[in-house]
């Protein structure tokens, strides 16, 4: 190659990198911008629902989410206590404890917003500490523990408080019930 071609093959390749550069950072998503997808405000209640179909207590747990983004990871609402069991003997003088943890988890990933319908993927664990009359030995009082867990895709209509899962409780004639709430937030 004659000492000129190549002077004008270096000159353009130096000329061009800034172009090519630039084309390659066009195709290359950026992934340090913020999420821009609609935002949602997720509002959870776990409902114990007694034998006289009244609701005996209920807890509500909230998050914020971004739908139609494909992003990977899922909203983690943790809500637990640790609930101290006795053991050894107390005539004994040699009391122990050990801890169980009892609450609710709630895990949301896979947001897609399709009109006035919201799609995501659950996976719910809820455990409590049950009456302890539910025990098959009355004579023993330590406490006995409830738990569910469940994993589902589920489609709510946004706006309106749906039951997305229902348990039967194993011990008595209640039921646990899980409702979810989306509202769309708008961004100013």
């Amino acid at each position: 190659m004659p000492a000129r071609r190549r002077i004008t093959a270096t000159l353009s390749a130096i000329l061009l990198a800034p172009a090519l550069l630039c084309a390659q950072s066009q195709d290359t998503p950026d992934t340090s911008s913020a999420q821009t997808g609609p935002y949602l405000k997720l509002v959870y209640r776990t409902l114990q629902i007694g034998a006289d179909g009244k609701v005996a207590s209920s807890h509500s747990y909230s998050t914020i989410v971004v739908a139609n983004t494909g992003h990977a990871s899922p909203s983690k609402i943790r809500s637990n206590d640790k609930v101290p069991i006795a053991t050894g003997s107390p005539s004994s003088g040699n009391i122990e404890y050990q801890y169980q943890d009892v609450g609710t988890n709630i895990d949301t990933s896979g947001a897609k917003l399709y009109g006035n319908q919201l799609t995501v993927n659950l996976s719910v664990a809820v455990s409590e500490v049950a009456k302890n009359d539910v025990a098959a030995d009355k004579t023993i009082s330590a406490p006995v523990f409830r738990a569910l867990s469940w994993q589902s895709d589920v489609m709510v209509a946004v706006g309106r408080p749906t039951i997305i899962f229902t348990s039967d409780n194993v011990s008595d004639t209640g039921k646990t019930e899980l409702e979810l709430t989306a509202t769309e937030l708008k961004q100013p």
